[in-house]
């Protein structure tokens, strides 16, 4: 379940200022300071604590959750709970429910009251900033909640203890596995790279969600049968790639796509075997078992959820239909370079059908030149901090990529790819700044990365070296702070990665 909890700055001039963020219910008190930290953009290190003042509808006393370091509020230690421990689900239960919380050695204070329960959406990343107003510095300006929600995620995500933890409490929408195995079976039988090649590549549109998939057919060379769909202009990029046989490791952990494969029975996996024969379904022979795998960057390859069940299941009936075309003499059409075979559910008549054409997909070859946005405020005090330091000419390369080892904390979880972000002297492969983090590779976390680096470093660096994707997320945070950006193979970051790989 998701808390909307409405925060209110009091015994400030501006009793105005207020923020209404939305996050998961099992989040602790800890995570609760750190999202009032970044969505008032008001950084303290100090003791704080938070006085319940209604839990579960009933008016409270003497309830303190938080960190006292030096006896700054003049409370019993004893009655002070553990924030790291104390989930806002055990004391937010009834709208109204409310606390107050307080930092050492400030007039101000936040009022907090539990405005609202949601359902946790599906495809919706937690926590959220969805209203907000006013600052405590006093300055009015104008607030990107967007932006502030970015901001929310990313620290909410740092401070966990594993990637992605938005929600432990899991989306119990179970995948339709009997229309899935039932639509891949016919496929199957249906040996659709007997007419298919996998460089005969068309895009499926999908009705709702308006994904793009981009589906090739496995198997016209004898060895690995089934689908293979990628997924929106990352996926096509990917896809890219593999045709022009310059597939890396970087590639494999950014993948966005969906599988089918038909199996040999040993392939299996137990939860997929256990899927097949719930849902009253048997096979024998070789290749003849079907098995599906969803890929997303840095995640470890896994059953596909709800969501994306409903793309492979969209994808493999118009795959069928495609297949059904060639076997009555219908002829793949030869297309250049950015164009493909579209399927698409759309009105005529009146009348909503699946029809077929011809599409161009523009800038194919771009390699995501454009730019991200600049996520990170560059405020006056950091470039005067940054200024302090002196220039420095020596060539840096900085990258982000992801461990090959995965790692598991529950059995039942989808296991993660740590991602490290690396800087390294170019001339002698020395390391001179590197973190793990516990998070998705993009643009964000590519420029927070980056300042992180630039903050701890005793020099600033008037270049640096990076892969044209890192170039393209911290373009706009190099190019605020001075620092060029050469985009190429990068030597000695590509040494580290081989010596990951080996002691893996």
């Amino acid at each position: 379940m998701i808390l909307q909890l409405h925060i209110i700055v009091e015994n400030i001039n501006d009793n105005s200022i207020f923020r209404t963020i939305q996050l998961p219910s099992n989040s602790t008190f800890e995570q609760l300071a750190e999202m009032i930290t970044v969505a008032f953009d008001y950084l303290d290190d100090e003791s704080y604590v938070f006085r319940m003042e209604q839990s579960k509808g009933k008016l409270e006393k003497d309830k303190y959750i938080g960190v006292d370091f030096d006896n700054d509020f003049s409370i019993d230690e004893e009655l002070i709970l553990d924030d790291e421990e104390e989930l806002l689900a055990s004391w937010f239960t009834k709208i109204q429910d409310s606390a107050t919380y307080f930092i050492a050695n400030e007039e101000f204070q936040f009022f907090i009251e539990l405005t609202d329960i949601v359902e946790t959406k599906p495809l919706v990343r937690y926590p959220l900033c969805i209203a907000g107003q006013g600052q405590i510095d006093g300055q009015q300006s104008f607030i990107d909640l967007d932006e502030l929600s970015l901001g929310l995620q990313l620290m909410y995500s740092l401070a966990d203890n594993l990637f992605g933890e938005f929600m432990e409490e899991d989306i119990n929408i179970e995948p339709d596995w009997t229309a899935l195995i039932d639509a891949a079976d016919l496929l199957k039988k249906l040996k659709p790279w007997q007419y298919l090649s996998d460089n005969e590549i068309f895009i499926v549109k999908h009705p709702e969600t308006k994904d793009l998939l981009y589906v090739s057919v496995l198997g016209a060379g004898g060895e690995e049968f089934g689908l293979a769909i990628y997924i929106g202009e990352e996926g096509r990029q990917t896809l890219n790639a593999m045709l022009l046989d310059q597939f890396t490791d970087d590639h494999f952990f950014d993948l966005r796509s969906l599988t089918v494969s038909y199996v040999n029975r040993d392939e299996l996996h137990d939860h997929d075997y256990e899927i097949i024969k719930e849902n009253g379904f048997s096979f024998r022979g070789k290749k003849n078992w079907i098995q599906f795998r969803s890929y997303e960057p840095g995640l470890y390859p896994w059953l596909p959820e709800a969501h994306d069940a409903e793309l492979l299941l969209t994808a493999i009936e118009q795959t069928i239909h495609i297949v059904k075309q060639r076997m009555n003499g219908w002829a793949f059409p030869s297309l250049p370079h950015n164009e493909y075979l579209l399927r698409q559910f759309v009105e005529d008549d009146g009348q909503f059908e699946w029809q077929q054409g011809i599409v161009s997909i523009e800038g194919a070859d771009d390699d995501f030149e454009e730019d991200e946005p600049l996520y990170l405020e560059v405020t006056p005090l950091l470039r005067k901090q940054l200024s302090k330091k002196k220039k420095s000419s020596v060539n840096i390369e900085f990258d982000l990529f992801y461990l090959q080892q995965p790692i598991q904390e529950k059995s039942h979880e989808r296991p993660i790819y740590p991602l490290v972000a690396v800087a390294m002297e170019k001339a002698n492969g020395l390391v001179i700044y590197q973190q793990i983090l516990p998070i998705q590779k993009d643009g964000h976390t590519a420029q927070s990365a980056l300042l992180e680096f630039l903050q701890e470093m005793n020099f600033t660096p008037t270049a640096l070296y990076v892969t044209p994707v890192i170039l393209r997320y911290i373009a706009p945070l190099a190019n605020e702070l001075g620092i060029k950006l050469y985009a190429e193979n990068l030597a000695a970051i590509g040494q580290l990665k081989e010596f990951f790989k080996e002691m893996q």
